[in-house]
């Protein structure tokens, strides 16, 4: 993405962004669970709310519009997964 792209992000895209890299650098790549994984790394002592469960679902699909992220469901209700692109890695952080 372009530094106009990564401009246009709030600052909870930004935060959200900052911990998924780190999960997935951890990961070395692997795709991850949205709620087992990526929810848990954003709750405060390990409680998902309902909050936080929003926040994931809704960041997810803005990383996604900024293609720095896959998202997948195979089906209704199933888990949904996310794997980093190479430019969540390489994105520039600015407000």
């Amino acid at each position: 993405p372009s530094q106009a792209s990564q401009s246009t992000m709030s600052r909870s895209t930004l935060d959200t962004l900052e911990i998924w890299k780190s999960e997935f650098t951890s990961a070395k790549g692997k795709t991850l669970s949205l709620e087992s994984d990526l929810m848990t790394a954003m709750a405060d002592q390990g409680v998902i709310s309902k909050r936080i469960a929003s926040s994931a679902f809704f960041e997810a699909l803005v990383l996604r519009g900024k293609g720095l992220v896959t998202v997948r469901q195979d089906k209704p209700y199933a888990p949904i997964t996310v794997q980093a692109k190479a430019t969540l890695f390489t994105a520039i952080l600015t407000e």
